[in-house]
This record gives C-alpha cells, sequence and structure tokens, in this order.
C-alpha cells in the first residue's frame, strides 16, 4: 500500500509492487534505496530483478514453499481387497512368527 499526502489510499497486488520496484531500478534508483522504501532485503530485490529479466511479469508472481515430495514421508498406497492379517514392517517378523508384509485370507 502506498500513502502520499492528500492521496487515497492505493491497494497494490506484490506483482505490481515488485514491477515497480524493477521499474524504480532500472530507471537508475539504487537497489539498496528501493528495497529499504519497499521494506525487503536487497537480495529480494536482485532476485526480482533476475526473475523479471528472465520470465517478465511472471517471474514476478509469488511462488510456493511447498516442497514437490517428502523424502521421509510414506507413499501412499492403495489396496484392493482388504487383508486378512497385516504385518508392519516395523515389526520384528521373529517375534510375531509370520512373514513381514501382506497375507490375504484364502479363498
Amino acid at each position: 500500500m502506498i500513502r502520499g499526502p492528500g492521496l487515497a489510499l492505493i491497494v497494490m497486488s506484490k506483482v505490481e509492487l515488485r514491477y515497480r520496484a524493477v521499474l524504480a531500478v532500472q530507471a537508475g534508483d539504487r537497489v539498496n534505496e528501493v528495497a529499504h522504501r519497499l521494506g525487503v532485503s536487497r537480495q529480494s530485490m536482485h532476485t526480482w530483478l533476475n526473475r523479471y529479466a528472465e520470465q517478465g511479469l511472471a517471474g514476478l508472481e509469488d511462488r510456493s514453499h511447498r516442497p514437490e515430495s517428502c523424502s521421509h514421508q510414506a507413499e501412499a498406497v492403495t489396496y484392493v481387497g482388504a487383508p486378512a492379517v497385516v504385518v508392519y514392517a516395523g515389526v520384528n517378523a521373529r517375534l510375531c512368527g509370520r512373514p513381514m508384509g501382506f497375507m490375504t485370507a484364502p479363498g
């Protein structure tokens, strides 16, 4: 948001704000001055400048912080039919007397 003396409150999207910051730097303003005015880091400004140079306005959009996958998360598996007995891999097979894995009911 930008508020000036005698001016109405202007609400800008993040992309528009970043675009105006990029334009200010391209017009000759110093990166650290523009970053200070916006309350962002100098590194963020350089990131926006690089993304804008490579991808245009699309590069200034927010990016998801969610990882594509999680290496320690178990893979989702769907089984058809319910197994009669389930022995999980974390259970010691010697103690339960059955092989690890799924055993289906006969017939």
